[in-house]
């Protein structure tokens, strides 16, 4: 399996549970994106969905079952509504990460 917008590794969890083997992810934060390959493995892409070559990743990966893409929702975490809330407050723009879709 494969996994764009990693994060904490919750798709991959999920996917371990069910038999799967993550051999791909890509995550933005550098941090997270350390942290995952620790824990899952396989080949971590750190930096912006936009610019992974993915032809160049399929050769390094191999055939993928399962991709995941689950874009962040830091609206709905209490850390994203506390920052964004903390925006508001002092004046400053909301940022486009602030507010989250659920459609």
């Amino acid at each position: 399996m494969a996994s764009l917008f990693s994060g904490g590794g919750g798709w991959e969890a999920g996917g371990v549970m069910a038999g799967y083997v993550p051999v791909m992810a890509v995550e933005y934060e550098p941090w997270i994106a350390q942290w995952h390959a620790q824990v899952f493995g396989g080949h971590v892409y750190q930096g912006s969905v936009a610019d992974v070559d993915y032809r160049e990743a399929g050769r390094a990966v191999g055939p993928v079952d399962v991709l995941v893409s689950s874009p962040p929702c830091q609206a709905t975490s209490r850390s994203g509504i506390a920052q964004a809330t903390r925006r508001a407050r002092a004046g400053i723009e909301a940022r486009e990460s602030d507010v989250c879709d659920p459609n």
